[in-house]
């Protein structure tokens, strides 16, 4: 704020406003760092259209959190099979899953999924 004209400021205010009424929306253009302001209902469908085109996208069972649980344990358990069975060695185990050979999980953020969310990159023409 501090930066800011008067007029700069209350233009920020009223941009914050519109955004939490839902009748904005800004993101960031696909490519050169641009930002957009767009209708947020013209976004909304958009987005809507692509998430509903069945050739793209298709509904899950299982809530993301829980298909992404599942993929891990599947993923550790064909590594530990591996390594039983000597494929692998147990500096491999540990490169792939993190998990040391006490049973004990590297704290690095790369061994932490997070569930994958949708955002949209909109295209521009200059």
């Amino acid at each position: 704020p501090g930066n800011l004209t008067p007029a700069e400021q209350r233009g920020k205010s009223w941009l914050i406003k519109e955004v939490k009424a839902q009748r904005l929306f800004v993101t960031k253009a696909d490519k050169g760092g641009a930002i957009l302001i767009l209708n947020f209902e013209d976004a909304f469908q958009a987005v809507k259209k692509e998430m509903d085109n069945d050739r793209k996208f298709e509904c899950m069972s299982v809530t993301p959190e829980v298909h992404t649980e599942r993929l891990q344990k599947n993923l550790i358990a064909t590594v530990k099979e591996c390594e039983d069975s000597g494929l692998i060695t147990d500096n491999d185990r540990l490169l792939i899953t993190g998990i040391t050979n006490n049973g004990g999980k590297k704290h690095s953020p790369v061994f932490r999924p997070v569930t994958p969310y949708p955002y949209p990159l909109f295209k521009i023409h200059k």
